[in-house]
């Protein structure tokens, strides 16, 4: 069959060639005998018997436990061996013969296979909200999920019911160092999951209230970069996955994987199927990144992570960029750092590790991180600048403006005597005095009236103040130069000492900026 596909290089006159040999030997598998009648013994289903059925078709029959519903199977053409076969059957409707324990310590001895999988997961959802969720319970589901994950194939409802059990167990935020001894468990698990998952789409997703897992299969010929972004989250709900080719200018979590990456993809390979998938996955809560060495620090952001299968990702010449958004504002300007998850950490517990990242921007909302290798990322905020409370914050803001009001008062009354008194202020000493009294006074009222400025909430307004304030401050830096160099010249200097237009040239120094 691969010698009649068509080529877009060849001529028209060998494509029409190529359909007509391709449709004839589509003629020829479609008469081909169908599949042959085919009985299956199902330990927690029953028995089923599927009867003689035609190639590319399918055929349903009555669910042992519930008659009403139906087993699926498909009877598929093979186009290299040239035959029909039979695909595996979807039994997922049909129910199990006998009904699973209440109890999620009752679990322990029911062994996962890939009839009864879905049923057991979907029965742990339903138990979690009863259950105490202790050591010996978490054990259970931690083991059963990787029961699961070591199946052959894992269906979209299934990953979906997996990750479920999760995000109900990651919202609940246990902090004991029972939970944290699964961790390490769990995250393996989701990695290994989303490579596992069956999809016919180019990329598939799956998402939960908090937790998001996105696997695509690119090209690598026309790889020049990828960006996985979650464009959207509020805590528990609206969790939105996009893919683009370039940065994310507005994300809460993004990462953008460089051209370079191309060469872990699989771009000798000319099968597509064999070609390297990427992974991707957001935890919308901190609970599963808990680590006992930090002191000072603690975790700012979500966490993001990516991966590409069967391959080791690190010493990248070209930086992997991950920008996340601060879940509280860094309004204290505390220091920050880029960090991955360190599964050796801790004795095996997990932890955070600087190697590998730098951080290349950060503000009040957001950090952005070059890493030169892929794993799970965050944002650790140090505290050991501890931020001033609102009590605290209060009496000094109180004590700057009584003391700035206090010194513009008597600047002003400076100010007042000075140019009252015309005998005062004849010599260049009270002058140059003036000005240094005149550039603090203005420089007090600007910072008095910041804050009944910014209220009003115009941007312009805001780059003013700053302006004036800056201008201002230089100003009475430049004055109080001026001074020392006036009493330098009047008390050390004190012979030829003389400069023309002294004041004005004071002045034009003083003020023009």
């Amino acid at each position: 069959m691969k010698r009649f596909l068509c080529r877009p290089e060849q001529y028209s006159a060998k494509k029409v060639f190529c359909i007509l040999m391709a449709a004839a030997r589509l003629f020829l598998l479609t008469a081909l005998v169908g599949c042959s009648e085919r009985s299956l013994f199902t330990r927690y289903k029953g028995n089923y018997s599927w009867p003689v059925t035609s190639p590319a078709s399918k055929k349903e029959v009555s669910c042992r436990k519930n008659p009403l519903q139906s087993a699926q199977r498909s009877c598929e053409i093979s186009i290299e061996l040239e035959q029909a076969f039979w695909k595996k059957p979807n039994m997922t409707k049909c129910k199990l013969l006998e009904k699973l324990p209440n109890s999620i310590l009752d679990l322990q001895d029911i062994k996962l296979t890939e009839e009864n999988a879905q049923d057991v997961v979907q029965h742990i959802l339903y138990l979690l909200p009863d259950a105490t969720l202790d050591a010996e319970e978490l054990e259970i589901i931690a083991r059963k999920i990787s029961d699961i994950v070591e199946l052959a194939d894992m269906s979209v409802t299934l990953a979906e019911t997996v990750l479920s059990i999760l995000d109900y167990i990651l919202l609940q935020e246990i902090e004991d160092e029972n939970f944290r001894k699964i961790t390490d468990c769990i995250l393996r698990m989701t990695e290994e999951m989303g490579y596992k998952v069956l999809y016919t789409e180019r990329n598939i997703s799956v998402i939960t209230t908090s937790l998001a897992l996105l696997v695509l299969r690119p090209d690598p010929r026309l790889f020049g970069g990828l960006a996985f972004g979650i464009t959207s989250y509020n805590r528990g709900m609206d969790l939105k996955i996009s893919v683009q080719e370039n940065l994310f200018r507005k994300a809460l979590a993004s990462v953008f994987l460089p051209k370079s990456l191309k060469n872990f993809l699989g771009i000798e390979y000319s099968d597509p199927d064999r070609r390297s998938k990427i992974q991707f996955k957001f935890f919308g809560t901190t609970s599963l990144f808990l680590d006992d060495s930090l002191t000072m620090e603690r975790l700012k952001t979500y966490v993001v992570s990516a991966s590409i299968e069967n391959a080791s990702v690190q010493n990248l010449n070209e930086p992997v960029t991950v920008t996340l958004h601060h879940i509280d504002q860094n309004r204290g300007n505390a220091a920050v750092h880029c960090v991955f998850w360190d599964f050796g950490k801790n004795n095996g517990l997990g932890g955070w590790n600087t190697s590998g990242c730098e951080m290349e921007y950060t503000d009040m909302n957001y950090t952005i991180c070059f890493c030169n290798h892929l794993t799970h990322f965050g944002v650790l905020l140090d505290l050991a600048r501890t931020e001033i409370g609102v009590t605290h914050d209060h009496i000094l803001t109180l004590l700057s403006y009584a003391g700035c009001g206090a010194s513009s008062f008597f600047l002003g009354i400076t100010l007042m005597t000075y140019l009252t008194l015309e005998k005062v202020r004849r010599n260049n000493t009270s002058k140059i005095l003036l000005n240094l009294c005149a550039a603090l006074l203005m420089l007090n009222m600007v910072f008095l009236t910041n804050s009944w400025l910014t209220s009003f909430n115009q941007p312009g307004l805001c780059i003013t103040v700053a302006m004036l304030l800056h201008y201002f401050l230089l100003a009475a830096f430049t004055w109080m130069c001026l001074e020392s160099v006036h009493f330098y010249l009047a008390l050390v200097k004190v012979f030829n000492a003389y400069v023309p237009k002294y004041i004005l040239k004071c002045c034009i120094a003083g003020w023009d900026k």
